[in-house]
């Protein structure tokens, strides 16, 4: 009896192999796939796989990132690159030109978690095609004179740079192109709009707010503001203040369909001290500009959505709540730390608008981290990146 003869995975065509293997991370390709033999080496640097490069998986140290540099892996070819460095990495522009220079059609640069020696260096060296930017938690010591002629990124469209705390008004207004970004991020920047040290009053810095925007993003989007409005609120100040004060935002931001508040400790404060037929009225005038009724406004959205992680539950319901009388048809979405906390508040006598639902913060996360297996990075290359050309040897 003969049996057949079998088939390996080398003797697939070239071209299958590279469908198998554009299923695997490039930590992987690297220090598994390129040490098998001499083909799947050569296969393994082929310039598709390197199109959308990913290293966030697991801290990068400045030797991988000088290696990495050296290979012929990023380059023309390479439309995103995604980062997450070494906590201790001191990035500057003499690290980073080696392997951006070549990146002539890059599109979407992150990098995650680094120290940089000069703000105005790493800028200096970040491709100008860019339509996607995000710095997170990036820690710089001297941020320099940054002037907005020393940044060109025309074709800005997205920008994060959450958790960098040292970031101020000027280096936004340079970071943020021509009036091209549609998604803006700033969480943790609390700095921004007149925050510490200035430390303006929350008119003034919501006035501040709108103005910057409306002149520099005015077709935004998305828009998070978690953890910036922060500071405390005295007496004085909350007399003061105007009740609908946040409905300036979307007034002057007539495109905008989603906002993050979390962790806005200041409007918490205001809201809190209001009673809560103004605070529903304030709550109101917010969903009216953000929602505009079609039949008086050109600006239709069919979908809104407002982020209120770490809000008590009484500050929350006045949004549920404001939101059921929403006359327009646009359906709205109020996403909450824990649904269960908000539903012993709600009225039970409050007629339910079908439009307006109330999602969990935590459930919407797992949705996110959800991820085929065949892309996750495997326990036993998470160790160790040895072998020839490897990054972490």
């Amino acid at each position: 009896m003969e049996f057949p003869p079998t088939i390996s995975l080398d003797d697939l065509p070239n071209e299958l192999l590279l469908q198998v293997f554009s299923y695997i991370s490039q930590y992987d390709l690297l220090s598994c796939v390129s040490r098998v033999n001499s083909k799947w080496f050569r296969l393994a640097r082929t310039q598709s796989l390197w199109s959308h490069v990913d290293l966030s998986a697991r801290p990068l140290k400045l030797p991988a990132l000088r290696r990495l540099s050296k290979l012929p892996l990023i380059g023309p070819h390479t439309f995103s690159l995604s980062i997450r460095f070494s906590p201790d990495a001191k990035l500057s522009g003499k690290t980073l030109t080696p392997l951006l220079h070549n990146c002539s059609h890059l599109k979407k640069l992150e990098m995650t978690d680094a120290s940089l020696i000069s703000c105005t260096e790493l800028l200096a060296v970040v491709p100008v095609c860019l339509n996607s930017l995000k710095l997170c938690r990036l820690r710089c010591k001297r941020p320099g004179l940054l002037e907005l002629s020393q940044v060109q990124l025309p074709r800005l469209t997205s920008l994060d740079v959450s958790q960098c705390a040292w970031i101020t008004d000027p280096y936004l207004v340079s970071l943020m192109g021509i009036n091209n970004l549609v998604n803006l991020n700033v969480t943790g920047c609390y700095r921004l709009f007149g925050g510490t040290p200035r430390s303006l009053r929350l008119n003034e810095r919501m006035d501040r707010i709108c103005l910057l925007l409306e002149r520099h993003c005015s077709g935004l989007r998305r828009l998070s503001l978690a953890s910036v409005l922060t500071l405390p609120l005295d007496r004085r100040e909350i007399a003061s203040t105007r009740p609908d004060l946040l409905s300036s935002i979307p007034q002057a931001l007539t495109q905008l369909s989603h906002v993050d508040l979390s962790d806005s400790r200041t409007l918490v404060q205001l809201f809190s001290s209001l009673p809560k037929s103004q605070g529903l009225m304030a709550a109101q005038s917010f969903w009216e500009s953000i929602c505009p009724d079609p039949s008086i406004s050109e600006c239709f959205k069919s979908k809104v959505t407002l982020v209120l992680g770490r809000w008590p539950p009484e500050c929350v319901v006045l949004f549920v709540e404001a939101a059921q009388d929403l006359t327009s048809q646009c359906s709205v979405c109020v996403f909450v730390d824990e649904v269960s906390l908000i539903d012993p508040h709600l009225s039970s006598s409050l007629p339910s608008n079908p439009l307006v639902r109330v999602e969990s913060l935590i459930s919407s996360s797992r949705r996110k981290l959800k991820r085929p297996a065949s892309h996750s990075l495997r326990p036993e290359s998470c160790t160790k990146w040895p072998g020839r050309d490897g990054l972490m040897a």
